[in-house]
């Protein structure tokens, strides 16, 4: 997965958290991925709640990373 694959994919779960969605499915290195999504944060400010949202979708996609990798 490039760099740029890596941050659209990032932008795109974090998206997903955000409005609640329960899970997506988004392209890691040509394969399609199917990922259970978690709870957005509803307290604090928006700044903070886009920043648990990037941070959860990071961790992700750095799990899909380590999967194609093995």
């Amino acid at each position: 997965m490039t760099l740029q694959e890596e941050n659209d994919n990032v932008e795109l779960i974090a998206n997903a958290i955000q409005r609640g969605e329960e899970s997506i499915v988004f392209n890691a290195s040509g394969t399609q991925r199917h990922v259970n999504l978690p709870t957005p944060q509803r307290a604090g400010t928006m700044t903070q709640q886009r920043c648990y949202a990037v941070d959860k979708a990071r961790e992700l996609v750095e799990e899909c990373k380590q999967y194609i990798n093995d």
